[in-house]
């Protein structure tokens, strides 16, 4: 389980940010056959390349695979039919991301927001998100950074409205996950915890995911399991904060 932990991503990991990235790429304007060329061009690149050594070295925690190449290829004939590997048919791209381009008003503000949070300026965030949330309203990513926000600002009751929505709208944003279960199990819903933030972990295995999981285990009673969890993460962190607070409720199993 430790291993989980580690900086490496997993090859399904891979694939989900290819996948989320050909999204981007086409909610930007840009033609997402470019992303498959540039992984074609990589990849002779680092087998025969001049510089080889230096790609391999790009890769090496990010390992590129010619089945993840064709895997992007299909996702785009699957969900771009107009601009997949069928040439730069400008006029049957601009009719594929129509609906798409819609929302950069929407992406706009969100970086906005996204920069005053960083700097500290959480009732600005907030609002800047709720306005990006008008333009592009059934954007996940926007509603997670919403409820985020509300987290950060200790208001809980927003936050896990903005994160449930997040959630239903696209189940598979481990961040998202993780925030509505550890709001849950500050309201001592530790049954909806669990829930959650098992299907975070799954997606991502962090070191705070794992730790919370364990502490999630641990209220429903399930001994064993918090225990695994533990000693993962203070392996993983031993000098670290997390590391010693496992420690710590490692050794307070002994009395149960």
């Amino acid at each position: 389980l430790a291993d989980l932990l580690d900086s490496r991503y997993l090859p399904e990991q891979e694939a989900e940010s290819d996948r989320l990235g050909i999204d981007y790429m086409v909610q930007a304007g840009y033609d997402p056959a470019g992303a498959v060329a540039l992984q074609q061009l990589f990849d002779r690149e680092a087998e025969a390349g001049p510089n080889s050594q230096w790609l391999k070295g790009l890769f090496r925690n990010h390992p590129f695979s010619p089945e993840q190449l064709s895997g992007n290829r299909s996702y785009i004939l699957e969900n771009y039919p107009l601009v997949g590997g069928k040439g730069r048919n400008a006029a049957g791209f601009a009719q594929a991301i129509k609906g798409l381009t819609q929302t950069r008003q929407g992406y706009a503000s969100y970086d906005q927001a996204r920069r005053m949070e960083k700097i500290g300026r959480l009732a600005e965030a907030i609002s800047l998100y709720h306005q990006a949330l008008l333009e592009a309203p059934d954007e996940a990513l926007i509603m997670s950074g919403l409820g985020l926000a509300y987290l950060r600002s200790e208001d809980l009751v927003p936050a896990r409205r903005y994160l449930i929505k997040a959630v239903n709208r696209q189940r598979d944003y481990y961040q998202s996950r993780l925030a509505l279960g550890y709001i849950y199990r500050q309201k001592r819903q530790d049954v909806k915890a669990l829930k959650q933030l098992e299907a975070g972990f799954r997606l991502l295995p962090t070191l705070e995911g794992g730790y919370m999981l364990g502490e999630a285990r641990e209220n429903v009673g399930d001994i064993e399991g918090a225990a695994k969890l533990y000693r993962s993460v203070i392996k993983v962190d031993p000098a670290g904060k997390l590391g010693r607070n496992a420690a710590d409720r490692l050794r307070g199993l002994g009395n149960k």
